[in-house]
């Protein structure tokens, strides 16, 4: 069989198929049942988590959608990009392999694959983005514009998910734990807060509203304007300021009041 004929039809147990010169193209094109012991993952528990509705997902149906994972010549295994619920699950149950579709990647290439996938998962940690966005920079050099780009993100939505670093390490945990799941913008205002008083809107089970009234580190100013006509036939314009939003409207009678006594 010639080599564009064999194109689609890799076989990793056959060492002739190993030797082709064209084998990531023809893996590429194929999607391979892979034994489990022959995959190098590394879990993140940040997001691999909750497989225990996948489990009984797969007992019934099977794996129906692929894992992707980037092969090595020289060590001849493979190496999970995404998937790592699907490949958990699947090892949970007692699987000896997995389909898996292969991608020629690098290093960068996987964990911008990774992210390009898991960046619209609803309940991707911000802790999984920000570690990942923190080994573009670390270890690809990446600055913040380079990152937005690569990962077709604006620079402030990177800068969002780059201030969960500064997190109390008890908010973190709680992150990790899955007992809180607060969304890349509430956790960008969290961090604004001073650490005891965070902890303590965490605790309490502060609203969203709350906390970026928090991360303001001043109240809302609440202004309430009327302009009006005298019967001389000057307008004026009057204005008060209250350092709150909740403002009754008696309040607003008081402080004219108050205003009366000063003229």
């Amino acid at each position: 069989m010639s080599e564009v004929d064999c194109v689609g039809k890799y076989n990793p147990d056959d060492s002739e198929c190993m030797e082709c010169s064209d084998r990531i193209r023809c893996m590429s094109q194929s999607v391979l049942m892979v034994p489990l012991d022959q995959i190098d993952y590394i879990p993140d528990p940040v997001r691999d988590g909750e497989t225990e509705k996948l489990n009984e997902s797969i007992k019934e149906r099977g794996i129906l959608q692929p894992v992707v994972a980037s092969y090595d010549k020289e060590t001849r295994r493979f190496r999970l990009i995404f998937g790592g619920r699907r490949y958990q699950a699947a090892k949970n149950l007692g699987h000896a392999e997995i389909p898996v579709i292969v991608k020629e990647a690098s290093d960068l290439d996987n964990l911008l694959l990774r992210l390009h996938e898991n960046i619209h998962r609803e309940n991707y940690s911000p802790l999984g983005l920000l570690k990942a966005l923190e080994e573009l920079r670390n270890k690809h050099g990446m600055n913040q514009k380079q990152i937005a780009k690569a990962i077709g993100r604006s620079e402030t939505w990177v800068s969002m998910v780059m201030k969960a670093s500064k997190l109390p390490d008890s908010i973190k945990e709680k992150m990790e734990s899955g007992e809180i799941k607060p969304g890349v913008d509430r956790v960008s205002k969290l961090a604004k807060i001073p650490e005891k008083k965070a902890e303590k809107m965490v605790e309490e089970g502060a609203t969203k509203e709350q906390v970026r009234k928090a991360s303001l580190g001043r109240k809302l100013k609440y202004q309430w304007k009327h302009k009006g006509k005298l019967l001389s036939g000057l307008r004026f314009t009057a204005t008060l300021v209250f350092n709150d939003e909740d403002v009754e409207p008696g309040q607003i009678v008081e402080a004219l009041e108050e205003c009366k006594k000063g003229i």
